[in-house]
C-alpha cells in the first residue's frame, strides 16, 4: 500500500510490483520454498488479479500508466522466471494493453492510455515492460520498440543526441538516464556515439546524499552499470557509499530509506525504500547485455513446464 506508508492512494499496483521486483532481485520465487515464498505467493497473485479483461492494470489513476509499466514488468518477471502458467494470460492481457496505449503518431506513452501526448519518464516504464515480456517468452511486435526509437530521437539533444528531455529535446539527467536505458535495451551498444554523449552527461552529477534523487539514480544505475567502463565505476562508489548511509537504522521503519527528493514522496516508502534496494541490486538482475546472447524466439503460447533451474539462473541475471 502506498498510502499506507506516507504515499498517495491508488497506485498499489505498482507499489506491489516494485516489491515483488526487489525480492526477485533477492531470489524469492513463489514457486519455490523459501523464508519469503508466502508474501510472494500472495504479492503474485494478488498483482495477477488485478489485471482487467482488457488488461488494464492502471486503476483508474490519473497517472495510471505507471502502475502499468511497473506492475506488467513484475508480472513478466514473474513469468519468466518461474513459467507459472497461470501468470500467462493476465501478462498477455497488460502487455496488449501497453502496446495498445502507444501513440502510433510521435510513439510516446503518457499518463492515461488514451492520452494523445507523451514523456520519456512515461515511456521508459513501458519499453522495460515490454522488453520484459519478451524476454519471458511473450510476442511483442517490433513496431512498438520502433516507435520508442522515434519518439527517443524526437526529444534527443546533443551533438549526438543522446540527451534526452522530458517532453522536448530539453536534456535533463533523469531523463537522460532513462532514455540511455531504453537505447540500451533496443540495441545500442556502449561504443556508439549517443551512448557516449549520455555517459559523459551523467558523470557530472554523481548520487550525493545532499542531493537525493532516487528516481534518477536507479536509471542512472541501470544504464552506467550496462555502460560499464570509468564512468561506471565512479557512479558505482558514490551511489553505494549514498544509499548506504541513508538507509534507517532504527525504528519503525528500520530497513526502508526516507521517501525525499523528485518523485518518490508520491510513493512513500515504498517506492524510495525499491528504488533504492534495485539501485543495490543492479549486479544480480541485469548481466550486462552485451555479453549475453539474444532471448530465445517469442511466443504466444504459456510454457508447459517451469523452467530448469540453471535457465532460471540465466533468466535472473537477463531479465529486466
Amino acid at each position: 500500500s502506498a498510502r499506507k506508508n506516507g504515499g498517495d492512494g491508488g497506485h498499489d499496483n505498482a507499489m506491489t510490483g516494485f516489491a515483488m521486483l526487489c525480492y526477485f532481485g533477492w531470489g524469492a520465487k513463489h514457486t519455490e520454498a523459501g523464508p519469503h515464498q508466502v508474501p510472494m505467493t500472495k504479492a503474485v497473485n494478488w498483482l495477477a488479479g488485478q489485471v482487467g479483461s482488457d488488461g488494464d492494470l492502471t486503476g483508474g489513476h490519473g497517472q495510471g500508466m505507471y502502475d502499468q509499466g511497473i506492475a506488467t514488468m513484475a508480472l513478466a518477471e514473474a513469468y519468466g522466471l518461474t513459467k507459472d502458467p497461470a501468470l500467462f494470460e493476465p501478462l498477455r492481457r497488460a502487455t496488449a494493453f501497453i502496446t495498445k496505449a502507444q501513440s502510433k503518431t510521435h510513439g510516446g506513452w503518457r499518463y492515461r492510455p488514451d492520452s494523445t501526448d507523451g514523456d520519456t519518464s512515461m515511456v521508459g516504464w513501458q519499453v522495460m515492460a515490454l522488453t520484459s515480456a519478451r524476454m519471458a517468452g511473450l510476442h511483442v511486435p517490433e513496431e512498438s520498440f520502433d516507435l520508442a526509437r522515434k519518439w527517443l530521437d524526437t526529444v534527443g539533444a546533443g551533438p549526438h543526441r543522446g540527451l534526452y528531455g522530458y517532453t522536448e529535446a530539453k536534456p535533463t539527467l533523469t531523463m537522460t538516464a532513462e532514455g540511455m536505458f531504453c537505447q540500451q535495451l533496443m540495441g545500442l551498444r556502449p561504443e556508439n556515439s549517443r551512448m557516449i554523449e549520455a555517459a559523459e552527461y551523467l558523470k557530472t552529477a554523481l548520487p550525493d546524499p545532499r542531493r537525493p534523487d532516487y528516481y534518477y539514480w536507479y536509471y542512472g544505475c541501470l544504464s552506467l552499470y550496462q555502460h560499464q567502463g570509468p564512468v561506471w565505476e565512479m557512479w558505482n562508489q558514490e551511489m553505494k557509499k549514498t544509499l548506504l548511509s541513508m538507509q534507517v537504522r532504527s525504528g519503525e521503519a528500520a530497513g526502508s530509506w526516507p521517501a525525499t527528493g523528485q518523485y518518490t514522496p508520491r510513493g512513500g516508502l515504498v517506492m524510495s525504500t525499491a528504488m533504492a534496494t534495485l539501485s543495490l541490486e543492479v549486479y544480480y538482475r541485469y548481466l550486462p547485455m552485451y555479453r549475453t546472447l539474444p532471448p530465445a524466439e517469442p511466443t504466444t503460447q504459456p510454457a508447459t513446464k517451469p523452467a530448469t533451474k540453471q535457465a532460471t539462473k540465466q533468466a535472473t541475471k537477463q531479465a529486466p
